[in-house]
């Protein structure tokens, strides 16, 4: 069977669709773990701080 699919899309331009798409998840991954690892501690306690809920629904 695998044979018969390398075969079909031996010279296809559609098998640079997974790698363009894996190239730019790994892209923003990458930005995202930058944008967090990045952060200084001030901006984390500000954001830690926050509170999770409004007290007029009962704190949940």
């Amino acid at each position: 069977m695998s044979r018969l699919v390398s075969q079909m899309f031996h010279d296809s331009p559609l098998l640079a669709y997974p790698a363009v798409a894996l190239f730019f998840f790994g892209f923003a991954a990458m930005l995202i773990a930058l944008n967090t690892f990045g952060r200084k501690q001030s901006e984390c306690d500000q954001l830690a701080s926050l509170p999770l809920s409004d007290d007029k629904d009962g704190g949940l």
